[in-house]
């Protein structure tokens, strides 16, 4: 391979799965991402029911003999591929799995708990891999010459986003994130737009805090990969979901220079059309608020690698 990072789309959906000629494009699985490398370390984002058919692909391709999979957070469209991974399931293959726990709940309780019944015939323990379960919180990560960094999200309960570095090349993924949830658009764009604000509106302070947290993680990335989940009309009555609106995370995008911004998370109601639609709106704002070329693209399960 001559790339250092390479981007494959597993799963791209948002919630639960969904079927149906109308998402011939873009698929239906839900959340789960490959990061290839051209070293050994193999990478998984997210274990959503996208995560199976990867394990299928491994089975035809070469099961690799260790796999680093980063969930974001527990929910079930992050996590109800894992019991149908096949790889763990094949002796001497070795998966380390990652994630922040959810308060005293801690992550190998959570996914116990997936994996037991009355919920599923098949315990956690019946993995025949060898099985490392990591709890993380605001971190960073060597795994050979991949670093890891990591940075919670605004989304309800324990969410983590993961930018992903190697030989200067960078992906970040952030799956489900609010950006700047609960505050005023014209403040949220004026401080997009400038790094002055006034020290006395505290409003404008913890704004400024989001920014830079925000930006630590994404300036200047060659691939960001986030939850674009509605349009500003639709996110109006889906206020603290935990999910961003295509508007507002393409103008942090170009504000941040990020080169290339795939909109990701979509709606288990949005066809293909509609995130037809989104890509072209966000198309329409970088064509008129910045002169900073920046591909934008929507993620799809049936696209090729994107190569960095």
């Amino acid at each position: 391979m001559d790339f250092d990072l390479g981007v494959k789309f597993w799963g791209v959906r948002g919630s639960v799965p969904v079927s149906g000629p109308q998402y011939a494009r873009y698929g239906g699985s839900t959340s789960c991402v490959q990061i290839k490398t051209n070293s050994s370390v193999e990478l998984i984002m997210d274990g959503g029911s996208g995560l199976y058919q990867l394990g299928q692909n491994y089975l035809k391709q070469a099961v690799p003999d260790e796999v680093h999979l980063f969930l974001t957070h527990p929910h079930w469209d992050h996590i109800q591929g894992l019991p149908f991974f096949v790889p763990a399931y094949i002796p001497k293959k070795k998966i380390n799995i990652y994630g922040c726990s959810q308060g005293a709940l801690e992550l190998r309780t959570i996914l116990d708990g997936q994996m037991s019944n009355p919920y599923f015939p098949v315990e956690l323990d019946t993995w025949q891999a060898d099985i490392d379960i990591i709890t993380l919180r605001e971190t960073e990560l060597d795994l050979g010459d991949i670093k890891v960094t990591t940075a919670y999200a605004q989304h309800p309960g324990l969410t983590l986003g993961y930018k992903i570095e190697k030989n200067g090349k960078s992906v970040v993924y952030y799956s489900d994130n609010e950006i700047f949830g609960n505050y005023p658009v014209n403040k949220v764009l004026a401080c997009l737009e400038s790094n002055d604000f006034d020290e006395e509106d505290l409003q404008a302070v913890m704004l400024a805090e989001e920014k830079k947290k925000l930006f630590k993680m994404i300036a200047g990335v060659d691939v960001l990969i986030h939850d674009a989940q509605y349009t500003n009309k639709e996110y109006e009555a889906k206020l603290g979901w935990g999910h961003s609106t295509v508007e507002l995370l393409t103008r942090c995008a170009i504000a941040a220079k990020v080169k290339h911004l795939v909109l990701f998370h979509h709606d288990p109601s949005d066809d293909d059309d509609h995130v037809d639609e989104k890509v072209a709106l966000a198309r329409e704002i970088a064509k008129d608020c910045s002169d900073t070329q920046i591909i934008i693209s929507a993620a799809s399960q049936f696209s090729e690698m994107i190569e960095v």
